[in-house]
Formats: structure tokens, C-alpha cells, sequence
């Protein structure tokens, strides 16, 4: 089967674990070359290092893309050591400040990490490699919004607001780039393995007395039992998605906003 991405330059924001790190794997596997931008350098460097064991060339970034000036680092460095960038996964995330588990209702401090880093970090990102793009009149950005986004919720309203904010910036982002060759779209995820899945979990026993007496592993399975599909996704299954979005299969595709949650939304 030939590879997607040949020759091929990525950035992916937050892929020190979870999501990032799949999609930036898989990015890497179909024949990209990735730069890995995470606010924890450990992590970025775990992942580089596998990317270069697929025979890929990989750089780890440490940058807070929460603010313009950790974004255009990242992008500056990219460009730097790869010379182009051909693709742009604005991934990183946060659920809320630092101890929001804790909290069965968010605070201020929440709400301005998720509009800083959920938000802000895909503009600042965007906006800094904009340019390059425009001028080479060609480039895919994918911005990681949620299914949340579309249907909201009860336990992490602060959070799914952010993500409807990605999906509407990705319409119009799509809009912008149009007449320069470049597609603009979002990938929305369901029910996912990953450590934040973990801590919503946490802050949802402090919001369900029923809940408080189940397990991670419980609450999960009984999740897993209201998506159609009957299970999760996986970091992969998403970077399938990002990799076909940014192929040439996928070069009139712009403005979507695509579902990897097998059907846990429309069900």
C-alpha cells in the first residue's frame, strides 16, 4: 500500500502523549516528517524518538502555544530545521488550571486555560505559519475540537464552549485560506483513551453521587456501552483521520468538521 504523506513536513501541538502523540505517529508511519511541539519536553522527546525508529525524521520543541510568542517558536523552529510545513495539527489541550479534577464546578482560572490553550493556541499557531503557507499556496490545518463541541454537556460546559469556538474558527479559517490552495478543517473525537479522559472521569465521581461508588474502568465500560460502535477511540483512529484529511485524497475537503466517535453522537 503506498504511503499517504510522502515527503511530507507536519506539526503537531500537544503530541508529547495521548491524542498528539497518535496522530503524530501516524502522520510519521504514512511518510511524514513531524515536529513535536508539547509544553513538556520529556514527552515530546519520547515521542520523537519513536518516530525516528519508523525511519522518519522528528524534532521535540518545548513551547507553550497558549501564547503568540511559545507559537511562533515553534513554528520559526519547524521551519527552520525542516524548511517548509506542509501540514499543521493544532491538538494541544487542557480540561482546566492545574488541580480542575478537583473541581466538581469550573472556575475562572478553568475557564481562561481552556480558552487560552483550546482556543487561542490554534489562532496563534495558525496565524504564525499562515504566511508560509499563503506564499507556497498549499498546506492542510487540522484543528483536534471534540464532539462536545457540537452537543455540549452538563460536567465541562467551559470545556465543550471551547471546542464549539474551534470548530466555528475552523470555518472561518477555511475561508480565509480558500483562494491560497490551503484546507482548513476539524477533527471531532468521541469517548478516547487518554489520561484527560481519565481525570474527567475523577472530577465527574464529585459530580454523580451514582458514580462515585464505580471505578474508572466501570464508568468507561458503561460509557463504551452508548456509543454504537461499542467501543473507544483510539490516538490512532484519529490519526487516520488527520493523515486522510491531509492527503490528496482529501485536497477539495475544507471547512469539515468530521465525527470520529463511532456514532456515539448521533446516537
Amino acid at each position: 500500500m503506498d504511503i499517504l504523506l510522502p515527503n511530507r513536513t507536519a506539526v503537531v501541538t500537544g503530541a508529547g502523549r495521548g491524542i498528539g502523540q497518535g496522530i503524530a505517529l501516524v502522520l510519521a508511519r504514512e511518510g511524514a516528517d513531524v515536529a513535536i511541539g508539547d509544553i513538556n519536553i520529556a514527552n515530546a522527546e519520547a515521542t520523537a524518538k519513536q518516530i525516528r525508529a519508523l525511519g522518519r525524521k522528528a524534532i521535540a520543541i518545548k513551547s507553550d502555544v497558549g501564547t503568540r510568542d511559545g507559537a511562533d517558536m515553534l513554528i520559526a523552529q519547524s521551519l527552520k530545521t525542516f524548511g517548509k510545513i506542509d501540514i499543521l495539527v493544532n491538538n494541544a489541550g487542557v480540561v482546566g488550571a492545574q488541580g480542575w479534577q478537583e473541581r466538581p464546578v469550573p472556575n475562572d482560572d478553568d475557564w481562561q486555560a481552556v480558552l487560552r490553550v483550546n482556543l487561542m493556541s490554534r489562532i496563534y499557531c495558525s496565524e504564525a505559519v499562515m504566511p508560509h503557507m499563503k506564499k507556497r499556496k498549499s498546506g492542510r490545518i487540522i484543528n483536534i475540537a471534540s464532539i462536545g463541541g457540537i452537543i455540549g454537556g452538563a460536567l465541562i460546559p467551559h470545556y465543550t464552549a471551547s471546542k464549539a469556538a474551534d470548530i466555528n474558527y475552523t470555518q472561518s479559517l477555511a475561508a480565509i485560506m480558500a483562494p491560497y490552495n490551503v484546507t482548513v478543517n476539524a477533527i471531532l473525537p468521541g469517548l478516547t483513551f487518554t489520561e484527560m479522559l481519565k481525570g474527567i472521569y475523577q472530577q465527574r465521581t464529585l459530580q454523580n453521587r451514582e458514580r462515585s461508588e464505580m471505578t474508572p474502568e466501570e464508568i468507561l465500560k458503561a460509557s463504551e456501552m452508548r456509543t454504537p460502535m461499542g467501543r473507544a477511540q483510539t490516538p490512532e483512529d484519529l490519526g487516520n483521520a488527520v493523515a486522510f484529511l491531509c492527503s490528496d485524497y482529501a485536497k477539495n475537503i475544507t471547512a469539515l468538521s468530521l465525527d470520529v466517535d463511532g456514532g456515539m453522537r448521533t446516537h
